[in-house]
């Protein structure tokens, strides 16, 4: 965790002592109390125990007995910490092993001041991913001054207003901007910080399972789209919308907010740094490039919906460290195969019914003019369909780039040892060819000439996953181009 982030957490990871309410063998809520463990990427488990027996049971001359492991699920399941901070369990499972302790075992744990409420529904969430500071393509600080020699000017910085921006519809509203930190009481330094943080708030308050799946993991792929890196969530709250009341009145923080402890949560919020943004080449500048974040999560959104193939295949790759070079190629081809007859599939569909028919009526001419065996040879080698090859299919797809990418791939190791006797064949069929030597086993490839054909092949799926964002061809161009990406 970075001391000096902007972006503070509601709490550190730890080990913490908690009470929580759960059913005893009677129905009745009891009090029960035990240690739970949140850490930094990893899913919060805890153990809990009660003086009251919490399981079904029975009670024969005053010996009771019962059979284990017995479970409960709860939606949310509301304790607190002995700091007095709320803990809410999200989609939690309580495993008992004996009649007075169990386990819990969650989606996740989130950590808050108070709770009005232990329903599972919050208004906001507040985020922060790496790199996402590159991707904003705006500065916090406009300008600076600073006192030369006997100068009586003092240290002032001006804050670049413009830095903070703003995306709106009909049931969300986004926001990107920088939270600040200053150090000013210590007589010996003197220092401002931000923290680049995008929140989003809803109409309608949403679950934690709709947060994360429609916003916190688009957020994540995106910005790893656009960075050319796999990226990862830093730090992220979920709030609820605060009632005005004498403890909490007008001009308060507006909504509560509750820490999320789980999988992939590095519980590390950070300032930014000119020398970490000047080494990334974004493909996207929100600011400068005057694109919306919102429309983007929508259009992504649209293709979860309609399990488009480059969301499906490659899509929710996007934000986890990288495969072994021969599962990372046959993913691509995988995926741009499947691009490519999703966009098409209203012709191939139209294309296949007029073969099917033709190849009907043919076997039909040839019923009496040719043999028996003959017939049956015919039937089994002459295509059952007539889907493009892979081969007509990256050949379609590379022409339609705003770049020439089959040169670049021609130029390739891998493909020209290929190539080496085949006649009258190209470089697309040469990926082909690989493709289908490593899926059926034929024979196998250098990890390094793999990788190298992959790192060109990842290039075009990102070019069309652009193009599906609704983002044009120069933003296509960037994410082929050596001199913006990679």
């Amino acid at each position: 965790m970075d001391d000096k982030a902007a972006l503070k957490s509601v709490i550190s990871p730890g080990e913490y002592a908690f009470t929580v309410h759960v059913p005893s063998s009677g129905g009745d809520k009891v009090s029960a109390y035990g240690l739970v463990d949140l850490q930094a990427g990893r899913q919060p488990t805890a153990q809990i125990q009660s003086e009251s027996i919490l399981v079904e049971h029975e009670n024969s001359g005053g010996a009771i007995s019962g059979s284990f492991p017995q479970r409960k699920d709860f939606d949310v399941l509301e304790g607190r910490l002995f700091n007095g901070m709320a803990i809410l369990f999200i989609e939690a499972r309580l495993t008992y092993w004996d009649f007075s302790t169990a386990r819990i075992d969650c989606r996740a744990a989130m950590v808050g001041a108070s709770t009005s409420s232990v329903q599972n529904s919050f208004s906001m969430v507040e985020l922060q991913i790496t790199g996402m500071d590159s991707v904003f393509g705006a500065n916090p600080i406009k300008e600076t001054t600073y006192p030369v020699g006997d100068s009586e000017e003092r240290f002032s910085m001006v804050v670049n207003e413009e830095s903070s921006q703003e995306w709106s519809d009909e049931e969300f509203r986004v926001l990107c901007s920088y939270d600040s930190s200053a150090k000013i009481a210590d007589p010996y330094a003197f220092r401002v910080s931000f923290s680049p943080v995008c929140r989003v708030y809803s109409v309608s308050p949403l679950t934690f399972s709709e947060w994360f799946d429609s916003w916190v993991e688009p957020l994540i792929h995106v910005t790893s789209l656009v960075t050319g890196v796999s990226e990862s969530l830093a730090y992220v709250a979920l709030g609820r919308d605060r009632k005005v009341t004498p403890f909490f009145p007008e001009g308060f923080p507006r909504h509560e907010k509750f820490q999320v402890f789980g999988t992939g949560v590095l519980q590390a919020p950070y300032s930014s740094s000119a020398n970490k943004i000047r080494l990334m080449k974004p493909a996207v500048g929100l600011k400068e490039d005057d694109v919306s974040l919102l429309g983007m999560i929508r259009e992504w959104q649209e293709m979860e919906s309609c399990d488009h193939p480059l969301i499906e295949i490659y899509g929710t790759s996007l934000g986890f460290s990288s495969q072994h070079p021969r599962a990372h190629f046959l993913m691509l081809i995988q995926a741009l195969e499947g691009y490519h007859g999703y966009e098409n599939r209203e012709k191939e569909e139209e294309e296949e019914e007029k073969y099917k028919a033709k190849k009907k009526e043919f076997f039909g001419l040839m019923k009496d003019k040719i043999s028996p065996s003959e017939m049956r040879f015919l039937r089994k080698y002459l295509k059952g369909s007539n889907a493009d090859s892979l081969e007509t299919r990256l050949i379609d797809l590379l022409a339609g780039l705003p770049l020439d990418m089959t040169q670049r791939i021609a130029k390739m190791k891998i493909i020209q040892s290929v190539l080496e006797g085949a006649e009258n064949q190209g470089p697309l069929w040469a990926v082909a060819r690989i493709r289908n030597d490593l899926a059926h086993g034929n024979r196998g490839y250098k990890d390094s000439d793999l990788a190298q054909l992959s790192h060109m092949l990842e290039r075009v799926v990102r070019a069309y996953m652009m193009k599906c964002l609704e983002l044009g061809e120069e933003f296509q161009a960037r994410m082929l181009r050596d001199d913006l990406y990679f």
